[in-house]
């Protein structure tokens, strides 16, 4: 019996550092080719960017836009504007109108968005659970719905729940323009609760599949961080490498890097851990 116990036990063990030798080879080819700048020449298929997207919405909107009365969109955009100036209790009150004059509107769940966003604003996070709860997965406002219910949860220090939100929002919705915003969300998170294995997965996928996002230069921020900070892939080699890649792009002129207000903090990092760990090379 013991004998087999220990046979089992073997097993497992063998199994599961395969497993993880196999994952962290993979995982290492990847960041190699990000390193070697290869991603932009793979055969991974990268999802549209936010300007494409809301493009491509507005397109699909067009039928629904035609079948209101016009009022109700009206109360839509004016709250939407007053939120827009920091003017909360008037942007909540057209939200409000819309859905006391017109309860058959299309624009309801979107208006219920926009009310939980509200509240988030008034610090009113669970009032914002509560009314963003209402918008069922078949609705088209669902996911940003579901990434807004993450962020209140984030800021009641719910972590736990804003990850798995944050990433079914990102599994479930990838093509959507909050599904890059969820994964970097949900990687910073990680990276606190030292989940650095599923923050490392986050920042690869942004970068593998969201390259012409404008959260690029942020994916490769948290990459950088989570190999000079994590506790069980802390390779301050590699986040060198990462920061000075970073530095490189912004160099050569690509937008998302020269214009990232995060470029100055990856100077001072890279500055930083190459005067504290490799100032006599």
């Amino acid at each position: 019996m013991k004998y087999r116990l220990f046979i089992c036990t073997f097993l497992i063990i063998v199994c599961s550092q395969t497993i993880y030798a196999n994952n962290y080879k993979e995982r290492r080819d990847i960041i190699n080719n990000i390193l070697s700048d290869d991603s932009s020449r793979s055969n991974n298929k990268t999802i549209p960017s936010r300007k494409t997207l809301k493009k491509n919405t507005t397109n699909k909107n067009t039928n629904i836009i035609q079948t209101t009365t016009g009022a109700d969109q009206v109360l839509l955009k004016t709250g939407i504007n007053f939120y827009h100036n920091g003017m909360y209790n008037a942007a909540l009150e057209k939200m409000k109108e819309l859905k006391k004059k017109h309860s058959k509107s299309p624009f309801i769940d979107n208006a219920n968005t926009w009310i939980g966003k509200i509240l988030i604003k008034q610090y009113k996070y669970k009032d914002a659970i509560t009314i963003l709860s209402k918008i069922k997965p078949n609705s088209g406002a669902y996911p940003e719905a579901l990434y807004t219910i993450a962020l209140a949860n984030e800021y009641q220090r719910n972590i736990i729940n804003s990850i798995s939100q944050y990433k079914q929002v990102s599994s479930q919705f990838p093509q959507h323009e909050l599904a890059d915003n969820a994964l970097l969300k949900s990687g910073k998170l990680l990276l606190q609760i030292n989940k650095g294995a599923q923050a490392l997965e986050a920042a690869i996928t942004i970068i593998k599949r969201y390259r012409d996002r404008e959260n690029i230069d942020d994916a490769y921020f948290l990459l950088a961080n989570i190999f000079e900070h994590d506790q069980h892939l802390k390779d301050l080699e590699t986040a060198r490498k990462v920061y000075k890649a970073f530095i490189k792009k912004a160099a050569d002129g690509s937008s998302y890097f020269s214009r990232s207000p995060l470029l100055r903090r990856v100077k001072f990092n890279l500055k930083k851990l190459e005067r504290t760990y490799f100032r006599f090379e």
